[in-house]
C-alpha cells in the first residue's frame, strides 16, 4: 500500500520489481518486499512518458517529439538520444529491451480517444545513443524476453517476427494447421453429409517466455452440407451447417511449427486476460478474466500450480 511510503508518489514499476517513486523531483527506488528505500542523485521532471531499464540503473524520459533523455540513476549524468524519425507521427511510448541494451520508441497515430495505432517503431542502441533502424508496424511492439526478437502483441494483421537489432524479418507467424481449401481432404461427415470447408482461424495468442513457446487459440470451423440437400438460390444461406470449436496448441513462433496440444480445462481464449512466461521458457502463467492464476510447465503444458485468491475488478 502506498500509505506505507509516506511522502512518495509512485511513478512506475521497474522490471526488477522495485517501485520508481519521486519525492519532489528526486527519484527514489523502493523495494516493496523489504520496504527498503534508496534515494538516487537524479532529479527528474516526471511529466510525460518515462521508462526504467531492467537493472534499474537508467531512466528514459520522452522530452519532446525529437529527443529521449537518459538519466543515470547512479549519478547525475544525462545523455540525449536524438530520435531522427522519418515518420511524421508523434512518439508516445518508450521501453527498454529486457537486457537493457536497446531502447524502443513507438510513434502512434491517434485515430480516436479510445484507440492508438502504432504506425512506426525506431530502435536505438543505449550505449551509443545511435539509431539502428525505423520501420512500419501494426500492433503494440514488444521484445522477446531474451531481447533477440521484436513482434507485435496480439496483432492479426502483422504477425512478423523481427530481429530486434536489425529489424530484419525472421519469420511470419502463420497457420500451422492446414484446412481443406489449402489442399487438405474435405471428406464427409459421419452422417454422410459433405464437408465443403474445414478451416482454422487464429482467435488469440500469448507469448509464454521466448517466441519458441507461444500459446495459440484456433477456432476450428467445419462447414458441411447435410445428406440429400440440394443448394438452391432460395436456401443458399441455410443449406450449410457450421460446427465451431476452439483448439489450443503450444507453437514455435521462430520455426513456425506446432509443438503439442495444450489443455486449458475447457476455457476459451476470451476467458483469459493475460499470458506471460519466464525468460528461460520453463514455465508460463495465464491470468483468467476472473483473476485466477495458473502456472504451467512449458515442456508439456501440465499445470504446476493454480490459485483463485486474487480477483480483478
Amino acid at each position: 500500500p502506498l500509505a506505507n511510503f509516506g511522502g512518495l508518489v509512485l511513478e512506475t514499476v521497474s522490471p526488477d520489481g522495485r517501485f520508481v517513486a519521486r519525492a519532489g523531483s528526486n527519484v527514489v527506488l523502493v523495494d516493496p518486499a523489504t520496504s527498503k528505500m534508496e534515494s538516487t542523485k537524479t532529479k527528474v521532471d516526471f511529466a510525460g512518458t518515462v521508462s526504467v531499464s531492467p537493472a534499474g540503473t537508467l531512466l528514459a524520459k520522452l522530452v519532446d517529439g525529437k529527443t529521449v533523455r537518459l538519466f543515470d540513476l547512479n549519478s547525475d549524468k544525462t545523455t540525449d538520444v536524438a530520435l531522427q524519425a522519418q515518420t511524421t507521427e508523434a512518439p508516445r511510448h518508450i521501453s527498454f529491451s529486457p537486457n537493457g541494451a536497446l531502447l524502443l520508441v513507438a510513434f502512434v497515430q491517434v485515430t480516436n480517444p479510445q484507440k492508438l495505432d502504432v504506425v512506426a517503431v525506431a530502435v536505438y542502441e543505449v550505449a551509443s545513443a545511435k539509431k539502428l533502424y525505423e520501420q512500419g508496424y501494426n500492433g503494440s511492439p514488444r521484445f522477446s524476453p531474451d531481447s533477440k526478437y521484436l513482434f507485435a502483441v496480439n496483432s492479426f494483421i502483422n504477425r512478423n517476427l523481427n530481429d530486434a537489432t536489425t529489424g530484419k524479418t525472421i519469420s511470419r507467424f502463420g497457420s500451422t494447421l492446414q484446412n481443406c481449401a489449402q489442399g487438405g481432404a474435405c471428406g464427409t461427415t459421419a452422417d454422410g453429409g459433405r464437408i465443403v470447408e474445414d478451416r482454422y482461424d487464429m482467435v488469440n495468442f500469448f507469448i509464454a517466455g521466448g517466441p519458441e513457446t507461444v500459446i495459440v487459440f484456433w477456432e476450428h470451423t467445419i462447414t458441411s452440407i447435410p445428406p440429400g440437400v440440394v443448394i438452391t438460390q432460395e436456401n443458399f444461406a441455410t443449406a450449410y451447417k457450421n460446427v465451431r470449436s476452439q483448439e489450443t496448441y503450444i507453437e514455435d513462433f521462430v520455426a513456425n511449427k506446432r509443438k503439442f496440444a495444450f489443455a486449458t480445462g475447457g476455457l476459451k481464449a476470451e476467458d483469459f486476460a493475460h499470458g506471460a512466461g519466464t525468460t528461460d521458457g520453463s514455465v508460463f502463467l495465464l491470468v483468467k478474466q476472473t483473476g485466477g492464476l495458473t502456472l504451467y510447465s512449458a515442456k508439456d503444458g501440465k499445470v504446476v500450480t493454480s490459485l483463485d485468491r486474487f480477483k480483478l475488478k
